[in-house]
């Protein structure tokens, strides 16, 4: 996550209702994050700063940008877990999952979630983080894409988050095949009624759109 209002000190919790639109972009529009600034590493060749998507508790953030209907978009991020607290402790009270879980989700559809297990030897200086990647098929002009911390997980300690990029593949002809077309939508948002549709759809670029 890029262009956090420079702070001092090694994190700070942003909310709804403090700080939410301290990240250029992004809005905190549930619960609150901590933008980690020192307090562990970025993921690899990202630099900049990373996310606990759990601040006080589970928090989430969304960024709404243009996008092109029909046209997939693959969001990349890096995922790791925050190894403080006792991990995996039941006593603990909240529970601290040594699992973190990240839902992420773009155009209205049900989150899909992203799981990181703690490894034994986790700590700030060995965030283990992984690539990940979601992709979505682009339904209006604009775009609402949303990180969630798990719903489950009450603790400080959530799922990590950094390096976030989003890349657009425009979709082709081809993308009607073997059923591709269920995933393609008219400027208005209407989805194709057929394969017939999709494929005369592109043959003219969508000049007339379908159903005119």
């Amino acid at each position: 996550v890029q262009g956090v209002t420079p702070l001092t000190g090694t994190f700070y919790d942003i909310s709804t209702s403090i700080g939410a639109s301290d990240m250029a972009g992004w809005t905190v529009t549930q619960g609150s994050v901590d933008v980690i600034v020192s307090y562990w590493p970025p993921p690899p060749a990202t630099g900049g700063n990373s996310l606990d998507m759990n601040g006080t508790g589970p928090g989430t953030i969304t960024q709404v940008f243009a996008t092109d209907v029909n046209a997939t978009y693959v969001v990349m991020f890096w995922l790791s877990g925050n190894p403080d607290g006792n991990p995996g402790l039941s006593s603990d009270s909240p529970p601290n999952p040594a699992t973190k879980v990240l839902d992420v989700t773009a155009t209205g559809t049900p989150m899909l979630p992203y799981d990181f297990t703690l490894p034994s030897n986790a700590g700030e200086s060995n965030m283990t983080w992984v690539p990940e990647a979601y992709s979505f098929v682009a339904t209006s002009d604009t775009t609402t894409l949303t990180f969630a911390g798990d719903p489950t997980n009450l603790s400080a300690y959530g799922p990590a988050l950094g390096g976030v990029s989003v890349t657009e593949t425009a979709a082709t002809g081809a993308s009607c095949k073997d059923g591709g077309w269920a995933t393609m939508y008219e400027p208005t948002g209407t989805p194709f009624k057929n394969q017939g549709d999709c494929v005369s759809y592109y043959a003219i670029s969508g000049a007339t759109p379908i159903g005119s």
